[in-house]
């Protein structure tokens, strides 16, 4: 009775079949791994009703150059040879640096150099000792603040003192003095703003303007307003030194007449008269 319980079960056990469209390509079963199984490194996994097809799944030789993957300085790439001229531990096929020790394989730039012996790190088209960022790609050089490092490395691009990261203005030497987080127009930093400010491009915190002309002390060729420049006039010691020989000026009676010098050039020079 019992054997005929399990002839009847195994005679209505229900066959397994691929769906409709389920490798529609015939190609039903394990996958067809590149550098197949066996040899007792584990092998392939057999996968029933999946496509056939190279996977990365573990094999025993993946490239299929006769090394196994554990034992192979390139486990992707075919090097029968196995030559590692630079003994960094990756062959020559797949080294980044085939003749510099670079064990680590670092290639910023993804261009198949690696790092130590990359002319170019950061594969911007400018050569390392040209570059102000050499690890940056910044293909314009742009420096700002012209310190000789570009503004994509550069912690304070105007070099203000102030970390780009807390800078209001980052690209401009000035600051944000009614902290309103916005770029204060005064280029001479003298807390005034430039529409307003008598000499824009020199510090002049006071705004002095003595003879009233719209232009700063500070930045103003005529400071008197006289119409003669600064540079070309006496300067305030040499007047003074006049001054103290005025005493030549006292009236000279000639013949019953005083006679007195109204003549600027006169007082001005009338310590060099002769008595």
């Amino acid at each position: 009775m019992r054997v005929w319980f399990i002839i009847m079960a195994l005679a209505f056990t229900p066959e397994v079949y691929a769906q409709d469209g389920e490798c529609a390509d015939g190609l039903c079963g394990a996958p067809d791994e590149s550098g197949g199984g066996g040899g007792g490194g584990g092998g392939s996994i057999l996968i029933a009703n999946t496509d056939q097809g190279d996977t990365s799944q573990y094999a025993d030789d993946y490239d299929e150059d006769g090394f196994e993957d554990d034992f192979d300085n390139c486990p992707w790439k075919a090097n029968p040879e196995q030559l590692d001229r630079d003994s960094d531990g990756w062959g020559d096929a797949c080294d980044t640096c085939m003749t510099s020790w670079n064990p680590n394989q670092f290639d910023r730039d993804s261009d198949g150099l690696g790092d130590y012996c990359d002319e170019d790190l950061d594969g911007d088209s400018v050569n390392n000792t040209d570059d102000n960022c050499s690890a940056l790609p910044n293909p314009s050089q742009v420096d700002t603040d012209g310190d000789g490092l570009g503004d994509v490395c550069d912690e304070d691009d105007d070099n203000d003192g102030v970390s780009d990261m807390y800078d209001e203005c980052p690209l401009l030497h000035r600051r944000d003095y009614n902290r309103n987080m916005k770029c204060a127009n005064d280029m001479d930093n003298d807390y005034n703003y430039d529409h307003v400010d008598n000499c824009v491009n020199v510090p002049n915190t006071y705004q002095e303007d003595h003879d009233r002309d719209g232009i700063g002390d500070a930045c103003d060729n005529d400071r008197d307003g006289n119409g003669i420049e600064d540079s070309s006039e006496w300067s305030p010691k040499s007047f003074v030194q006049t001054e103290e020989r005025l005493e030549d000026t006292t009236p000279k009676s000639t013949g019953g007449c005083t006679t007195v010098s109204t003549s600027i050039f006169g007082a001005f020079n009338v310590g060099f008269l002769r008595r």
